[in-house]
């Protein structure tokens, strides 16, 4: 944001230039776009952050994800299907024709709601700041959005870019060099996880403090 005032810098510019250009194909990311609209700080009530067609687009692919979720997870059931129970004052049909169409009958609705309509509802929540944890937002609805929240903070978790693993290839070069060939795998691996906390605690608290 900074470089981006600088506009009597050819340099600046030119770095401006290339980081939009960057962003792009990230843009076209599906898993982007999914932590996009489970993020209120982008997807909220009127947002433009996405068009109707990419949310479309990127419900189904959060949908199929959620799909393939279940299938691995053999530690739980899968989701049990909504039933409605009839009261004196409405028949079996009536119950019916609303289940249909997604609705319930007043006095039949679930502590929580089903997942696509959790999914759908995302979109009329309020707009948060930068400052915003999206983390601890769905860390704190794995009671009423079980299956959204647990799909939510997977997606958040998937790497932008591959330079975590670049990150990995480049320690392991320097680490496993002609000098030191005969670490063992145990070793290596307890070494270069030094190194990643090492960075991580460097990126959380810099040298100047």
């Amino acid at each position: 944001m900074k470089v981006g005032k600088l506009q009597t810098n050819n340099m600046a510019r030119s770095l401006v230039g290339s980081l939009i250009q960057r962003l792009e194909p990230l843009k076209n990311n599906m898993a982007f776009k999914a932590c996009l609209l489970v993020d209120p700080r982008f997807n909220y009530l009127n947002s433009k952050t996405l068009t109707a067609e990419e949310k479309e687009q990127t419900r189904r692919f959060i949908i199929n994800t959620w799909q393939r979720m279940k299938k691995l997870d053999t530690s739980s059931p899968g989701e049990v299907e909504r039933t409605v129970e009839v009261g004196n004052r409405a028949s079996e049909f009536d119950a019916f024709l609303t289940n249909m169409f997604g609705g319930l009958l007043p006095g039949n609705e679930p502590q929580s709601k089903p997942f696509i309509q959790q999914l759908n509802a995302l979109d009329l929540e309020e707009h948060q700041s930068s400052a915003f944890d999206v983390w601890k937002y769905w860390l704190d609805r794995r009671t009423t959005h079980p299956e959204l929240s647990k799909l939510a903070l997977v997606l958040l978790s998937v790497p932008s870019n591959q330079v975590d693993v670049e990150r990995s290839f480049s320690g392991m070069a320097l680490t496993l060099t002609d000098r030191r060939f005969n670490l063992s795998e145990e070793n290596l691996e307890s070494i270069l996880l030094i190194k990643l906390n090492g960075s991580l605690i460097n990126e959380i608290v810099p040298e100047d403090d």
